[in-house]
């Protein structure tokens, strides 16, 4: 709900806010790479939005604790879906860019 939430605010204009389920593996070389990681067959979900993107200073922010860029937010919803994630053993990637 969070991640559905936030990504329908950052259209302003209106767009599309598409959701989608599928699976990976991490394998042994990505575990390495991304210690967080462990070996195995993960659930993936994506929730991808049309808005304006996120700048790198507004990104590398996003899932701490109370950052937000709009007034009378808490800064909660991306910090909570990371924690949630981490707590089930999972990961969290956030990618985003202007446009």
């Amino acid at each position: 709900m969070h991640l559905a939430s936030n990504g329908s605010h950052a259209m302003s204009q209106g767009g599309t806010l598409t959701v989608s389920v599928t699976t990976t593996q991490v394998d042994d070389d990505e575990a390495l790479a991304h210690p967080e990681r462990a070996p195995g067959w993960y659930g993936v979900l994506t929730v991808a939005d049309d808005g304006d993107g996120m700048v790198p200073e507004v990104r590398d922010h996003a899932l701490d604790p109370f950052f937000t860029t709009r007034p009378h937010a808490t800064g909660l919803g991306l910090s909570a879906v990371d924690g949630l994630v981490r707590r089930a053993g999972g990961f969290l990637t956030l990618t985003s860019a202007p446009g």
